[in-house]
Order: C-alpha cells, then sequence, then structure tokens
C-alpha cells in the first residue's frame, strides 16, 4: 500500500473523531485495525492477480480467500489473511503455492516442471482425478469464446485444453491421459501466495502502521481532552 493511500484511509479515520464526542477505550487501536483490514483486502486482491497471471485459475476456488479478520489476543493485535480453516481451498492451495513434484517417468517427460515442495504419493491415477481433470477440460471448453484474440494465461490454457476436450472422441480417457501427465511433470510451484505475502506486507506496510500509530495516539488525546479519559 502507497503512502498517499495509506494516509487517506488514516485521515478518513480521524474525520470521525474531531470535532465531537466520541467514546475510545483506551486499549482500542481503531486506525490501525482499520489499516489492517485494508491491508488484508489488498492481500486477496494481489493474490487473485497473481493467480490469472500464472494461468492457475479454474473454477475460481483459488481466487475466494476469506475475508481479512483483526483481532486482539493479549497485547498483540492479529491480521488474518488466507483461506478459512474449514474451507476446501486450505487442503490444497499450497500444492499450486509450492508445487509438487512430477515422478518424471514415461513419455515425453518435463524435468524442468518436477520441482515442488510436495510429491505425489503414488504414480498411478485414480478415477477420481481422471474424472475432475475431464470435467475440468469440459468448463474449458466452454469458457473462452471462439473470436477472442486478447487472452490472458489462464484463458490461453482454457483454450488449449478445451480444444483437446472438443477434438476428443473419448472424453473419459483424455482425463487419464491429463491426469497422467500431472502425475509425470508435477504441478509447478507459482508461489503465489508468499509473492502476495512480500508484495503487500513489506517495508511500506510497517511504516504505515507507524502512521496509524500515530495517529490512534491523537485520536486518544482527543478523546482525553473531551472529557473521556478512560485510560
Amino acid at each position: 500500500m502507497q503512502k498517499q493511500q495509506a494516509q487517506f484511509i488514516i485521515d478518513n479515520f480521524l474525520k470521525r473523531f474531531k470535532g465531537e464526542f466520541v467514546k475510545v477505550d483506551a486499549k482500542d487501536l481503531p486506525v490501525i485495525e482499520g489499516m489492517l483490514l485494508e491491508s488484508g483486502k489488498e492481500f486477496n486482491d494481489v493474490a487473485v492477480e497473481l493467480l490469472e497471471k500464472y494461468g492457475s485459475v479454474d473454477r475460481g476456488g483459488l481466487q475466494k480467500l476469506g475475508m481479512p479478520s483483526v483481532y486482539a489476543e493479549g497485547n498483540n493485535v492479529i491480521l488474518e489473511v488466507g483461506y478459512p480453516l474449514n474451507s476446501a481451498q486450505i487442503k490444497y492451495y499450497d500444492f499450486i503455492n509450492q508445487g509438487v513434484v512430477g515422478h518424471g517417468k514415461g513419455k515425453n517427460p518435463k524435468p524442468k516442471k518436477a520441482s515442488g515442495k510436495y510429491s505425489f504419493k503414488s504414480t498411478r491415477v485414480s478415477p477420481l482425478m481422471a474424472d475432475a481433470l475431464m470435467k475440468w477440460a469440459q468448463r474449458a471448453s466452454l469458457s473462452v469464446s471462439a473470436d477472442k484474440v486478447d487472452l490472458s494465461k489462464t484463458q490461453k490454457k482454457r483454450r488449449k485444453v478445451g480444444t483437446a476436450f472438443k477434438e476428443s472422441g473419448d472424453k473419459k480417457k483424455l482425463g487419464y491421459l491429463i491426469a497422467g501427465a500431472v502425475k509425470r511433470d508435477g504441478i509447478k510451484a507459482t508461489y503465489y501466495f508468499d509473492e502476495a505475502v512480500k508484495k503487500v506486507f513489506n517495508q511500506d506496510f510497517v511504516k504505515n502502521l507507524e502512521m496509524a500509530l500515530k495517529a490512534d495516539l491523537e485520536i486518544k488525546i482527543t478523546s482525553i481532552q473531551n472529557g473521556n479519559n478512560n485510560s
């Protein structure tokens, strides 16, 4: 978040407390909390942009990050971002983030893609995986209009897979072929989540929080001057 954006958020918060009597608890940090929430929303936006950039979007599951939340725990103010603990995405997002090593066996392996933090437990393609990838190819065949020219990386991937689905005489076999290629070559790491963290929660983020803390102190002083000393 740029300094100008941070200052805009701070000014908007301060307007709520100037020239009027507002109850503010001495333990509250409304500007910091607001700044953290805005940074959490920015993190979501950056993560979605990176997913699209790396062509890692299917039905949008990974794009549906949880709403950021801010809460106090002891003397700490905590910002939570990412996927809800009970979500489907929490089970697989890091495979796309940090990659899965392929077994590298079979025809036309692509060893450059066979890198990542994780690895498949088995070289065997399960019917469930094959069916899921067949349905993915089917969705891809319907997602991009034939006359569209200016395509993103995700759209190019969808068109390629969608074309293969339309031309395939055996859709079920296609699912197994795609799944076999994924097991062989692996899932290339995108680091979309890690990169989003670095892009948003950087030195500018720290400086913005320092500005927010000063604003919260100003609110406390204003509140005390208005006769509401909760210290």
